[in-house]
């Protein structure tokens, strides 16, 4: 994925080469080890960065999510981000409302001339044609209003909201329960 990268490399040539799994056998049982090591060594064998086990890496990384993300201090700030965020794609959706209503308008203004001609006495087979066009139109852009109007997440992201979903996954982190790949 290029998560991880050498530092040996970096700190030597200035160029991020990524840190590979590799998969070895070992013993009679034939136990899965598994390890991460330099694309640089293993294609040119020009590094001598020794592999990493993956069972220190995971340690290193769910110690880090413990302490930076899953903490009580990261809690207020989550919750700030998530309502941020949640706003940004709201107001995202009041704009494509906004539009779709404009567009709205100008197809009932052209369904009205429509009439108003009908009504006149000029009801020609294309006039009805058209209407029935916009007729339909009309019925998919209200249905389209309806549907983002429904998408529009109404509750704040609280911090105690935050703090029960983060209650279970401490709790993962804590049995160090990561899944086998």
């Amino acid at each position: 994925s290029g998560l991880i990268v050498c530092g040996e490399c970096l700190k030597r040539e200035g160029l991020a080469y990524s840190m590979m799994g590799n998969c070895n056998y070992s013993g009679r049982s034939k136990l899965k080890h598994v390890t991460y090591r330099c694309s640089n060594r293993a294609n040119r064998k020009s590094c001598d960065n020794k592999e990493i086990r993956r069972e220190y890496i995971e340690n290193y990384v769910l110690s880090q999510l413990e302490k930076n993300i899953f903490s009580e201090q990261a809690i207020p700030i989550l919750a700030k981000k998530l309502n941020d965020y949640q706003a940004s794609a709201s107001s995202s959706h009041d704009k494509e409302i906004e539009a779709l209503k404009g567009e709205l308008y100008k197809v009932e203004k052209n369904i009205r001339n429509i009439v108003d001609a009908v009504a006149a006495g000029s009801a020609h087979s294309s006039l009805v044609d058209r209407l029935t066009e916009l007729e339909q139109r009309k019925a998919d852009m209200e249905t389209s209003i309806a549907e983002l109007s429904l998408k529009q997440p109404h509750n704040e992201i609280t911090e105690e909201m935050v703090r029960g979903l983060f209650k279970n996954f401490r709790k993962f982190i804590a049995e160090k329960n990561v899944f086998e790949v």
